[in-house]
């Protein structure tokens, strides 16, 4: 696996993610490729706006020689896919995704897999995509689900 600035990729997740590690502090973080250019310079902003203990946190912005790339907080737990849907999740998703549209943004990948409720019991929003879906059917499918 390559090393992109000190972050070093440990394992491949989906659509230009992984796994990395951060050999600094001694903690894996989860490193997102995007291209070079404004548009995903402009989301980069917008994300680091996202102000919610219930959303993955972006920790570093980093510049290579073609590619530019995000570094997120790893979070441990099982998937809402795994634990299953229980209505006790639905306001925290309410409020992750709330926060998430208030900087202007979307998920742009939601998902039970990337709803993580960590070993304690708390539900945070991972996996945010710089481009993709729109939320909205996702999210009443998964608000549905929740009911």
């Amino acid at each position: 696996m390559e090393n992109y600035g000190r972050y070093r990729a440990i394992r491949a997740l989906k659509h230009d993610r992984y796994v990395a590690q951060d050999p600094l502090v001694g903690r894996k973080v989860i490193l997102e490729l995007l291209p070079l250019g404004p548009e995903s310079f402009a989301w980069a902003r917008a994300r680091a706006q996202v102000r919610s203990p219930l959303v993955e946190k972006l920790l570093d912005l980093g510049v290579g020689e073609d590619r530019s790339f995000l570094i997120s907080e790893f979070v441990e737990g099982r998937s809402l896919q795994e634990v299953g849907f229980d209505r006790k999740y639905r306001q925290p998703l309410l409020e992750a995704l709330q926060a998430i549209h208030e900087a202007g943004i979307q998920h742009g990948a939601l998902h039970s897999r990337n709803v993580i409720i960590t070993p304690e019991g708390v539900l945070r929003l991972v996996g945010l995509r710089w481009t993709g879906q729109d939320d909205r059917a996702a999210t009443a499918d998964l608000l549905a689900q929740l009911a």
